[in-house]
């Protein structure tokens, strides 16, 4: 069972999955693949990367996730379904089925 799914797999995305699985949750991140800073030449303001491009910051990060059993990184878009409140989602719908979180 997941704790979280992210919709995402940007840079706030991948900071995101690691920090939750710093804190012991079970985590599934859903990246379409289609950054929207791809065009850019460099990103800024992240320290000690500041100027590298976009999509080799996402290598970077996605490499530093590999080593956490508890992430499930898919490359997939995602559609959340919300459940009886707004502020819950209870699944996302990925090309692979539905998943529980």
């Amino acid at each position: 069972m997941l704790d979280v799914v992210i919709v995402g797999g940007g840079v706030a995305g991948l900071s995101t999955a690691l920090m939750l699985d710093r804190s012991r949750r079970r985590v599934l991140l859903c990246n379409a693949g289609t950054p929207r800073n791809a065009p850019s030449p460099e990103s800024h303001s992240f320290f000690s990367r500041d100027g590298t491009p976009p999509l080799e910051l996402l290598r970077i990060g996605r490499a530093q996730l590999r080593p956490y059993e508890t992430i499930e990184v898919r490359d997939t878009v995602a559609k959340v379904l919300f459940g009886p409140t707004p502020l819950v989602a209870h699944c996302a719908a990925t090309g692979r089925g539905r998943i529980a979180a």
